[in-house]
């Protein structure tokens, strides 16, 4: 590699580093996890007394809100408004760095509630916040630059509960003052607008995928996928036989009338998929509960061994995947 090339490189892994886009973990005093929740105790990299700290949490921690805008996973907030991280930076090498967003965390219109915070970082403050989906996410409120390629610490007299609250409401969220009852119809009547350009989606073009597998309160989606379970019966098959591929899932939602559900399977035997995978079909389903089969006969000449099956259902943009695994035998 050339050596303004590698200057290059050198330059930008800097700056991403400093962004914060690089996996941190918990091992090295050094490089603390921000994703840990922090009530002022833990030794930290700015001038934020203990005190304060314990008054910004009491002022947001429990706090529902809805967001404005399609919140990326390299999303932050500077100077109140949604930036990539590269993007803070006032230096030609961030300019000329190529911005990639991520994928999406949360979309515009989701409402999700604020369960910890963090303070450790130099110049970045995270709230910690779990959707009504049961996903998490952060948003990151970055402190004004102090010169091109840096940023004034975090210290009292800047981070106040007004100065992060004006940050986080001027484009990114709105706060709810009381959302318990109401529901997705009424709280998609109120959306605020966003600023800049920003326009509000509840039907984002990427996909969220969620762990979660316990029932939920109703999300901002007209509908949405409650829970979903697969399963392969029956577990031991033999070759000639006939394999049942079962995705059974819940819809919820505010709507009368049928809405599309993508559902997709796929096969895999020594994390190899099999021909003819993946299998995708949409249907138009009724809320409720819905169990869908689909019959996979085992050919005579197929290997013996465990083979993965991978469930997903799609609804709205939001997606749920599951693996089962059944047993081929002669």
């Amino acid at each position: 590699m050339a050596a303004p090339q590698c200057m290059r490189f050198a330059t930008v892994f800097s700056l991403m580093a400093a962004a914060g886009l690089f996996l941190i973990t918990p091992a090295t005093a050094k490089n603390p996890n921000y994703n840990l929740d922090d009530d002022g105790s833990a030794k930290r990299k700015n001038e934020l007394s203990r005190s304060n700290i314990l008054g910004l949490r009491e002022a947001f921690i429990g706090r529902d809100f809805v967001l404005r805008i399609n919140l990326m996973g390299n999303h932050l907030i500077h100077d109140g408004l949604v930036r990539h991280a590269l993007e803070t930076y006032q230096t030609k090498a961030a300019a000329n760095a190529k911005i990639n967003y991520g994928v999406l965390v949360s979309p515009a219109g989701e409402v999700s509630t604020i369960i910890g915070m963090n303070f450790m970082h130099n110049s970045d403050v995270y709230l910690h916040f779990r959707t009504q989906r049961g996903t998490r996410g952060n948003l990151i409120v970055r402190a004004p630059n102090k010169g091109k390629a840096s940023f004034q610490k975090l210290e009292d007299k800047l981070v106040t509960a007004q100065w992060l609250e004006a940050q986080l409401t001027n484009q990114s969220i709105q706060f709810l003052k009381e959302s318990n009852g109401l529901d997705a119809n009424a709280l998609r009547a109120t959306l605020p607008r966003a600023q800049s350009g920003l326009q509000l989606s509840s039907d984002p073009n990427a996909a969220a995928s969620s762990a979660a597998d316990t029932p939920r309160k109703a999300s901002m989606f007209p509908a949405y996928l409650n829970s979903l379970t697969v399963r392969a019966e029956p577990s031991k098959v033999r070759k000639g036989e006939t394999v049942r591929l079962i995705v059974e899932y819940k819809l919820d939602g505010s709507i009368v009338g049928p809405i599309e559900a993508e559902e997709s399977r796929v096969l895999r035997f020594q994390q190899t998929r099999l021909p003819g995978y993946p299998v995708v079909k949409t249907f138009s389903r009724e809320l409720g509960t819905i169990e869908s089969v689909y019959r996979q006969k085992i050919p005579v000449s197929a290997a013996s061994g465990t083979y993965e099956f991978k469930g997903e259902v799609c609804v709205n943009g939001e997606c749920i995947s599951r693996i089962a695994r059944f047993i081929v035998v002669d």
